[in-house]
């Protein structure tokens, strides 16, 4: 009878362990994945533990990197105190010249997942949502359903926008007719809670059906530069955000072969991950592996999707502007006419009285020193002197525009070459930003809009030949280096100044240190 007894327990035990895979099991690995991250991390950092770790490897890069850790440390349900960490990006955003929309739109999402809302976030929603085509729709999306407002859009009016860019094999892009993977995982990860509005299943199960069609034997996919650890981890955020579970559901397995089996060939030795199979720690597919393997182990714990922040909802006010705090009156400088004004007619009768003294009362004295007062005090009141800050004034108001275009301007291929404060640490001088355009508009007169909106410094010459960008000058890299503009993707041959925009164009000043070569995709 015991015999019998022990056999059916082991029977049970292994019936039980048998149907334990797809669920412990893979959760498991899931966390075990996402700690080997973390703890890659916190050594790289030097950092003893979670709390060392966001007290100086985050704040230290508050608004630069660590936005995305931020958000999944957060949700991961770590016990984290990240009040210096928002005292690190607050500062950073007061100092920040220019904040691109979708760079806002981060900020504003980290600051939720930690409990932190302020007037920043709802300025964010209000000026930055469809400012940048599709993914400030989609980011901007992600702020909405955290509860923030936005006085441009409502949650079903941008849903739709965001919906009628589908393109017909079921997928996003930022360009082109064809789907991308990337693109339209970061737009199914948005429009997951949002099922029950009227078209949006539909919309999902077209653009599911894209990604399981291009999902490769392995259980990987293709984004941009071929098979990657970046487009893996965007599909098992999306299907994760959505309740799929990757590693049960046949449409996302191939030959046996799931996302994360994907996904976990891109891991290194000391827990990090390379961009391409068997390649180098790359600090893009180790962030992104990490939270969406958070988003998985979300989806197992029966919580929400990784970005429905825990802490939204009671987020605390806090006083941070894009600005920075409120300054102190400016200094008028229009009342400079009148006290030049003052100071020349003064000198005028000080030469009065020098001439009267000198016995020189000829009136044709007196008649000259007056025509000279007449025309000091004539340029004076037609030259325009501005401050500094009266210059960079924010929007050039345009009365007849014509459209809108996009502007950026990166400096890629010279970071890591200096530790000169003026060179971002990411690249970005301008993340990309609308302008509206008038008839005749050049890429010059856009440039120099963007100099005079964001506090940049340009030095353009006579003929639209540009010197020097945010204090990064040609030749400052070698001799074969300096700015060089793109419309549209592509090099024109004419010179910034003659080249005349039409509406939805995109302008990319990229500096390159060998004429260009260097940024050939």
């Amino acid at each position: 009878m015991i015999k019998k007894l022990l056999a059916l327990l082991f029977v049970a035990a292994a019936l039980i362990i048998a149907a334990a895979p797809c669920g412990a099991a893979s959760v498991g690995r899931a966390n075990e994945l996402a700690d080997g991250i973390l703890a890659f991390l916190e050594n790289d950092a030097g950092a003893n533990d979670i709390q060392s770790f966001s007290d100086g490897y985050l704040s230290e890069t508050a608004g630069e990197t660590a936005e995305w850790y931020v958000i999944a440390i957060s949700q991961s349900g770590a016990d984290v105190d990240f009040s210096r960490y928002v005292a690190s990006l607050s500062e950073h955003i007061k100092k920040s010249g220019s904040i691109g929309a979708t760079t806002r739109q981060k900020y504003a999402l980290a600051l939720l997942s930690v409990g932190v809302t302020s007037d920043f976030t709802k300025q964010t929603a209000d000026e930055t949502i469809g400012a940048l085509g599709i993914m400030s729709k989609i980011f901007g999306l992600h702020l909405i359903n955290n509860g923030v407002s936005s006085s441009k859009y409502d949650k079903a009016t941008l849903i739709s926008e965001i919906i009628s860019s589908q393109l017909s094999d079921g997928g996003f892009a930022l360009t082109g007719g064809v789907g991308d993977i990337d693109v339209t995982s970061m737009a199914l990860a948005a429009l997951a809670p949002n099922t029950d509005i009227d078209g949006v299943k539909e919309s999902v199960d077209r653009a599911l059906g894209m990604i399981s069609s291009r999902q490769l034997s392995g259980g990987g996919f293709v984004g941009f530069s071929g098979e990657n650890a970046e487009s893996a981890a965007q599909v098992l955020l999306a299907l994760s955000s959505l309740g799929i579970d990757c590693e049960s559901d046949a449409r996302f397995i191939k030959n046996g072969a799931t996302v994360i089996d994907a996904l976990d060939a891109y891991r290194l030795e000391n827990g990090s991950f390379s961009h391409v199979p068997g390649g180098e720690y790359n600090y893009s597919a180790t962030l992104q592996a990490y939270y969406s393997l958070i988003a998985y182990v979300r989806l197992k714990e029966g919580k929400t999707p990784l970005l429905i922040l825990d802490k939204a909802r009671g987020a605390r006010y806090v006083e941070i502007n894009k600005k920075g705090d409120p300054l102190p009156e400016k200094t008028k400088i229009a009342p400079y006419k009148f006290i030049v004004t003052g100071a020349l007619v003064a000198v005028f009768i000080g030469a009065c009285v020098i001439l009267i003294a000198l016995k020189k009362r000829n009136p044709k004295n007196f008649i000259a020193a007056a025509l000279i007062l007449a025309a000091l005090v004539a340029s004076v009141w037609l030259t325009e002197i501005k401050s500094p800050d009266e210059y960079y004034d924010g929007d050039v108001k345009k009365t007849n525009p014509v459209g809108v275009v996009t502007l950026s301007i990166r400096c890629d291929t010279i970071v890591g070459k200096s530790d000169a404060p003026h060179i971002p640490r990411d690249g970005t001088v301008l993340d990309g930003s609308s302008f509206e355009i008038e008839k005749g508009d050049t890429v010059a007169d856009i440039l120099i809009e963007a100099a005079r909106k964001y506090a940049i410094s340009v030095d353009m010459n006579s003929v639209g030949y540009v010197r020097g960008i945010g204090y990064i000058y040609e030749l400052d890299f070698g001799s074969l280096s300096g700015w060089m503009y793109y419309v549209n993707g592509e090099s024109p041959n004419v010179s910034a100044n003659r080249y005349e925009l039409n509406d939805g164009d995109v302008i990319e000043w990229l500096y390159s240190c060998d004429i260009g070569n260097d940024l050939k995709k």
